[in-house]
């Protein structure tokens, strides 16, 4: 689908804010949880590349949970994940049926989409969205901790008034895992926390 210019820079300026989010997040350091603060929007940029991150190097991590951010902006959606290398591969390798499958290569990328659309639904004014991977990277926590990084952007028809979205990623590796989501609706930045705990599959509601 062919895009005018200004629906280019409409989803330029998306794509921006996802990434400027990511200097914000830290990894949660106790079981007692909460959503980490969002950057000043003022101060969203795009964030430097990471250099990639070995498996092998893996630190260990004592809790379960990934974070995403989430823009809405006219008929544009695009979020932005960030998970523990380590728990991700065992899930995708699970999920793919491929024990040696390397998380950060192409043929990880490809499995890891195919996990992510049967894990996170995004639903725009009744209508099922399908995703769509812009990006991945690795990069390490304040703690030194291996993460994965993701960004995936759906398109609706129309300019979205009502975002439904479910976070089960990693549910079925971990019971205690926990998904913190903030979604943000441009221009206006309101924003809106959703938490999804283990075994809680159901969409959320947000309107926008």
């Amino acid at each position: 689908m062919r895009r005018d210019g200004t629906e280019r820079r409409m989803v330029a300026r998306v794509r921006t804010a996802v990434r400027g989010w990511t200097r914000g997040w830290t990894r949660v350091a106790a079981p007692a949880l909460a959503v980490p603060a969002l950057a000043d929007p003022a101060a969203l940029a795009p964030a430097a590349s990471a250099s990639t991150v070995p498996a092998a190097a893996a630190v260990a991590h004592d809790v379960h949970v990934s974070h995403m951010r989430v823009v809405v902006e006219g008929p544009t959606v695009a979020a932005q994940v960030r998970l523990f290398h380590d728990d991700l591969q065992d899930a995708v390798r699970n999920h793919a049926r491929a024990p040696q499958l390397v998380l950060s290569s192409a043929a990880g990328d490809s499995a890891f989409a195919r996990y992510f659309a049967q894990s996170v639904g995004v639903t725009a004014d009744g209508v099922r969205l399908a995703p769509r991977l812009l990006q991945a990277r690795d990069e390490r926590d304040a703690g030194g901790v291996p993460m994965r990084v993701y960004t995936v952007e759906y398109a609706a028809a129309r300019p979205v008034r009502r975002l439904a979205l479910r976070d089960a990623l990693l549910f079925e590796h971990f019971r205690d895992q926990q998904n913190l989501a903030v979604v943000l609706r441009l221009p206006g930045d309101r924003r809106t926390s959703l938490f999804f705990a283990s075994g809680d599959t159901k969409e959320q509601v947000v309107p926008l």
